[in-house]
């Protein structure tokens, strides 16, 4: 397996490329997974990289998209591999899972159109949806383990698994099927694990961050909007595009208060969590990009293998945190204990900062958390980045892989299965 984070910028684009087989480049058979995909830096960037991705001699479709949350820094990608015929009504398209009311609440407040990517997969006619519950609403201590494969096989047309008995849809595997803004598909049991072919295993669920939960509770306390208020709302700011609507007003005085910048964090739509991990230990080889600063690295799980390259024996266990709110402790320790229960004790190899570097959402706990080595990616002329987090890792000695913009940035990570 090849896992690659490419350098887009300000935006995500990771994949995972399962090689299946020892024909040559041209006939090779993958299983590609693809977290994220999407860029503020440039659509050319963005492009560019995809076509890296998927170009000649490489995988031609995406068996799993997991996408991390709505902003458009992590989605406006996706069109384009529908347009390139790499996302196909075959991807297993796995997203956060939301309720109306949130999605609207996060586009009035962000003043965003959120439901377009709903709309762009149900125009599209995508029918292997699936939803990844919070981990608030976990409440089962057994692992739920489904086959990759046999899901994405299982998971055709809603008409298939209509119950007339029950009066509801329902899948053979995981959970029920819920409708998010117009689009259906399957809410996974808590602590489901995707399997695929019984040696790696993807964990996938999401936070709602202490910020959110405090901004949905005093509207819902407020005595001047209500959920019923949200369309008129909607209307004002997208059709009319007024900013003078006193309930409009009233919300966003009600997300000031849990949002930066007096108390330094922010409220982000909540992000999809994955764990990407083998089942047993594997070797694994990473190219470090040219400009490392090499011999700082003392971890004793870790060797060199020849100059350029670092050599580990590990799970390759790799946690995508898009633009998870890790910020305040209380999520941090709830973040780290749902991570470290399906690590079972071992160390994750690899941890996405969240929100590229952002300090509204870094905890400094993260840099001697449980993982081996960090990586974020950001881009350099936009200030997002939070240049002291860097300190927290030399501290430490510490190994930080940071892409950016930058072609030579590309973090590409080889694991021998």
């Amino acid at each position: 397996m090849t896992r690659t984070f490419y350098p887009v910028g300000q935006g995500a684009f990771f994949t995972e490329v399962f090689i299946l087989n020892d024909k040559d480049d041209k006939e090779q058979d993958c299983f590609t997974v693809v977290y994220d995909c999407g860029s503020l830096s440039g659509k050319s960037i963005l492009v560019n990289n995809i076509d890296r991705a998927f170009g000649f001699l490489k995988p031609r479709k995406i068996d799993y998209l997991f996408l991390s949350h709505l902003d458009t820094d992590h989605v406006n990608g996706v069109e384009y591999l529908i347009d390139e015929g790499v996302l196909d009504s075959k991807t297993v398209i796995v997203l956060p899972f939301y309720n109306n009311h949130q999605v609207e609440l996060f586009e009035v407040y962000k003043s965003k159109d959120y439901s377009h990517l709903f709309s762009t997969l149900k125009d599209y006619r995508f029918n292997r949806i699936v939803f990844a519950p919070s981990v608030t609403d976990d409440r089962s201590e057994d692992r739920v383990t489904l086959d990759m494969l046999e899901l994405k096989d299982s998971l055709g047309g809603m008409e298939n698994y209509y119950n007339k008995e029950k009066n509801k849809f329902s899948y053979p595997y995981g959970g029920e099927t819920i409708e998010i803004m117009g689009l259906t598909g399957l809410l996974l049991l808590p602590n489901s694990v995707l399997m695929f072919d019984k040696v790696w295993e993807y964990i996938p669920f999401t936070m709602n961050d202490t910020a959110s939960m405090d901004f949905f509770r005093k509207i819902s306390e407020s005595e001047i909007v209500n959920p019923n208020d949200l369309e008129d709302i909607r209307n004002n700011v997208f059709k009319n595009g007024s900013r003078n609507n006193r309930k409009l007003k009233e919300l966003r005085k009600k997300y000031n208060e849990v949002g930066k910048p007096w108390n330094g964090t922010r409220i982000n739509a909540n992000s999809l969590v994955v764990l990407s991990q083998a089942e047993k230990t594997v070797q694994s080889l990473v190219r470090l990009p040219a400009d490392i600063i090499r011999g700082i690295f003392h971890d004793e799980n870790y060797s060199y293998y020849f100059p350029g390259y670092l050599k580990s024996e590990d799970y390759a266990a790799c946690v995508y945190t898009g633009d998870l709110n890790l910020k305040s402790n209380y999520d941090f320790v709830l973040f780290e204990e749902k991570i470290q229960r399906h690590l079972q004790d071992r160390r994750s190899t690899l941890l996405q900062i969240p929100h590229h570097g952002s300090a509204g959402s870094y905890n400094e706990r993260i840099a001697s958390g449980i993982s081996k080595a960090c990586f974020t990616n950001f881009d350099t002329s936009k200030r997002i980045f939070n240049k002291s987090l860097l300190f927290d890792f030399v501290n430490i000695n510490k190994p930080l892989f940071m892409v950016t913009e930058d072609y030579d940035s590309t973090f590409v990570q080889e694991v021998f299965l």
